[in-house]
């Protein structure tokens, strides 16, 4: 929806400085409108990407006497509710735009406003008569805020890029192992940038910064439901959640990968406009069954465009429209992907699809997309490993399931000193994690929480889908995240999810069928949203030396910190493409920093 940057303390004219070049850069977020609001304490910048209260929704927003002031990247979906409720109590409303919901929600609540909100969001409520500044982010994460402290100031904004002038651009030791082993670093990779983690909100006043939780999943599993019971159950929160996230003012439409995931979302959706985007084929490519993808996921073919095709086709007779990119662009693009991604580079591998579909929509004058990432992460769609055969453990057992690198890895790889990546994950998973199940729900329940919502999903996935989707700009939304969906999918019980090794997302594709999607989408065997990079970086003779040429160059940066002799290994030996894609993307990444 937009972006949004400030500074809180004892400004001076650095901080002022600082707070309109963040904004600038960022410009391209929200290019319709920007603003601020400025005092002796606090600078608070917007653009505004207009969805809800098109015509009047200029932000910062303040309450009645300008002492509460706002600014909103993100939805809150029951504004309605909310500003029925609170005008009943007396507060007065001038605008149509979601993010007043939140003045008035702030001087009701305090610090505890975002537990009624139902949204996707990162928020900014400056306090002028308290002298606070709180900052706080979406039960998920779907909305990016990164923030530094500096000489007693908190500066933030809605992309780790805004901040790099506060820093020294030095990239931390522990943010490399996290990279190479997890596939994303927890904080960004350089130095003094944190990210303001999923479900969380930052407070800053005179007796410092905290950071405070307002959102934990809580796994109760419930053993008094059937399974057809939790699959009518299932439907009916997530068909509130499409409608809820539906918008009224703008053009929308689906993000349509060809899987069941987001198969189902346009079915409930109910409207014809479906995108997609994908490699145009390889001159003389074969399908090969190989290792590939940040989670080893067999390759099929370039793109996923005849089983996206029969699921628009499906909805009133809808037709796919797609975004068909060549390797020749995609490498002439990648640096400007990779910089918009909010926290920089990911191990992941599908953000290229993201990025062209989304412009394909953009193009045609489509401000919003709905998608159904989040899915696998909720509902156990889990693409390597069983999760049946493990017990529960540490989360260096977890990542067997996970295929993420071992310990062993990163002392071959690194040059630096750095502190134990599973060991720091471990804290996390030890601070916030709760279950009261038997064991085996025990265990999934946990599996859930740590790609769902303690480690992966925010910095992996889905800071990758807001990057890719807002440069256009398009805002991209996302049902199976619904607070209320996934709450319910944490009380059920494991059977009703994976059955075996090869039988998973048993739920969603029974309510997929009963909703009547296609079968062949609902039966497909799973495919990851991904480019065929095992051919691309290893075996075509014309695209493979100029990928593996960015890591093996003379003025390659990634020597300052990778072993020469692991880049060589890895370049020369390794069957596994996600190694070479990750030096791949650091590289570019410390080219453009």
């Amino acid at each position: 929806m937009c972006s949004i940057n400030g500074v809180y303390g004892s400004l001076d004219s650095s901080d002022i400085s600082w707070a309109r070049k963040a904004q600038d850069m960022l410009k391209y977020r929200g290019p319709d409108e920007s603003d601020s609001s400025l005092d002796e304490r606090c600078s608070l910048n917007s653009n505004r990407f207009s969805i809800t209260g098109v015509d009047n929704g200029t932000m910062p927003i303040s309450n009645e006497d300008g002492t509460i002031q706002v600014i909103l990247n993100g939805e809150v979906y029951n504004h309605k509710e909310l500003r029925k409720e609170l005008e009943g109590e007396g507060h007065r409303f001038t605008k149509d735009s979601d993010t007043e919901t939140i003045v008035h929600l702030y001087e009701k609540y305090g610090e505890n406003c975002f537990e009624h909100i139902e949204g996707m969001y990162a928020v900014a409520i400056y306090d002028s008569k308290n002298d606070r500044l709180v900052v706080g982010r979406d039960p998920f994460g779907q909305k990016p805020l990164f923030y530094v402290e500096k000489e007693g100031k908190i500066y933030f904004a809605s992309e780790h890029r805004a901040l790099l002038d506060l820093t020294s651009r030095e990239v931390s030791n522990d943010a490399l192992a996290q990279y190479f082993s997890l596939g994303f670093s927890i904080n960004p990779l350089v130095e003094g940038i944190k990210r303001l983690q999923a479900g969380t909100y930052v407070v800053a006043d005179s007796n410092g910064v905290k950071v405070e939780r307002h959102w934990n999943p809580v796994f109760v599993t419930r053993y008094d439901i059937s399974f057809n019971e939790a699959v009518g159950g299932f439907i009916d929160r997530l068909n509130y959640a499409v409608d809820e996230m539906t918008p009224r003012e703008v053009k929308y439409g689906t993000l349509l990968s060809g899987g069941v995931d987001s198969a189902t979302i346009f079915k409930l959706l109910g409207q014809p406009y479906a995108f997609s985007s994908g490699l145009e084929s390889l001159v003389g490519n074969v399908d090969i069954t190989g290792q590939d993808s940040d989670f080893g996921a067999v390759e099929i073919d370039c793109n996923e465009f005849k089983y996206a095709d029969i699921a628009a086709r499906s909805v009133l007779n809808g037709e796919l429209h797609k975004r068909i990119f060549g390797v020749e662009e995609f490498k002439h693009t990648l640096p400007e992907i990779i910089m918009h991604l909010p926290q920089g580079p990911i191990g992941n591998t599908s953000f290229p699809i993201w990025y062209y579909a989304s412009q394909l929509m953009n193009q045609q004058g489509f401000r919003v997309a709905m998608a159904g990432e989040g899915a696998d992460e909720v509902l156990g769609g889990y693409r390597t490993n069983n999760p049946l055969e493990y017990s529960v453990g540490s989360v260096e057992e977890f990542g067997k399931v996970f295929g993420w690198a071992p310990r062993e890895y990163l002392s071959r790889l690194l040059k630096g000193r750095f502190n134990d990546p599973f060991a720091i994950a471990q804290e996390i998973v030890d601070r916030d994690f709760f279950s009261a199940s038997k064991e085996k729900d025990r265990f999934f329940n946990q599996l859930r929480f740590m790609v769902g919502y303690g480690l992966v999903m925010a910095p992996h996935m889905l800071e990758r889908a807001d990057g890719m989707t807002m440069v256009q700009p398009v805002e991209v939304r996302l049902p199976f995240l619904h607070r209320g969906v996934a709450e319910y999918l944490y009380s059920l019980p494991t059977d009703f999810f994976i059955k075996s090794k090869d039988e998973r997302k048993v739920l969603l594709k029974s309510a997929a069928a009963k909703l009547g999607v296609h079968p062949e989408i609902v039966n497909r065997p799973k495919q990851r949203t991904s480019l065929p990079y095992l051919r691309l970086l290893r075996e075509h003779k014309e695209h493979a030396p100029y990928f593996q040429g960015i890591v093996t160059s003379k003025g390659a940066k990634i020597r300052e910190y990778i072993q020469d002799s692991a880049i060589k290994e890895i370049v020369e030996k390794d069957t596994n493409p996600r190694k070479l894609w990750q030096l791949i993307m650091l590289e570019t990444y410390l080219q453009e920093l």
